[in-house]
């Protein structure tokens, strides 16, 4: 992702399929991901190889 925000590449059907498992984790846990930073702290901390920490929300047994 931090080559999209550098502006070196393109979106890839792998950058889709990832914004895709994002939709469906926050309709699955009802949370945006990585809810507490900010979106260009975070597009940011990518940038510089730093990702954030997984969130520690319950999902439902199964998913």
């Amino acid at each position: 992702m931090d080559e999209i925000i550098n502006g070196e590449s393109k979106p890839t059907e792998a950058s889709d399929i990832f914004a895709l498992g994002m939709i469906i984790y926050e309709v699955v846990s009802r949370e945006v991901p990585y809810g507490a930073a900010k979106d260009p702290a975070t597009m940011m901390s990518i940038a510089k190889g730093v990702h954030p920490a997984r969130p520690e929300t319950y999902l439902p047994t199964g998913v």
